[in-house]
Order: C-alpha cells, then structure tokens, then sequence
C-alpha cells in the first residue's frame, strides 16, 4: 500500500502534474538562541503540545500510555513553565506580539 503511493507520487512529478496547496511558515527562535525556521504543508504546533511530545518521547517505554502520562505531568509543571513571547501574522499581515506562546497550532486541508 505504502509502495503503491509512493510510486504513485513519483509518476504524478515525474509527469509534471501539480496542483496549488496551502503552505505555513513558523519562524521562531531555536533554543540555542539563533533564527529557526519550519514549513509545513499539513500542519504546524508550537509551545506546550509539542513540549508535552517530546517528553513522551523520552517515555516510550511507558508504551501507549506515554502520551496521557506526559499531557497530565506537564499540566501539573504549567505554574512554573518559562514564557514563550512570539509575534503572529497571518497572510502576510502585520504581526501581533503575544505574550505568551501557550498553545498555537495550525491545520491545513
């Protein structure tokens, strides 16, 4: 199935279809300080969903509910977690500064 669409894919830019998409940019600053930049086509997340990932990523041998785990830990961490100051535009508009980047997330269909 999975070679199936992949070869499918192929042909389709091999014969020079395509076909417009949306697209989502998210620059922000990386932890060791320097500009950081990430392009999405489908979907794009930021502040505490992905922090609450990555430590279930480190708890995998939790198995399936590493993920639960990790979501309740980090809620009880919320007190203390460090601001995330951002700014957010939308389609080229002018930024808006946010205090804080609790939770952005963005889906694209």
């Amino acid at each position: 199935a999975v070679g199936a669409a992949v070869h499918a894919a192929v042909e389709a830019i091999v014969g020079g279809r395509s076909r417009a998409v949306d697209c989502q940019q998210l620059d922000m600053t990386g932890l060791d300080g320097k500009p950081l930049r990430r392009c999405s086509i489908n979907t794009v997340m930021a502040g505490f969903g992905p922090d609450a990932n990555a430590v279930a990523e480190r708890r995998r041998w939790l198995g399936s509910m590493r993920y639960s785990v990790s979501i309740k830990t980090e809620i009880l961490k919320l007190p203390w977690r460090k601001k995330l100051p951002c700014s957010l535009s939308v389609d080229g508009g002018s930024p808006q500064e946010m205090e804080d980047l609790f939770l952005f997330s963005c889906f694209v269909n």
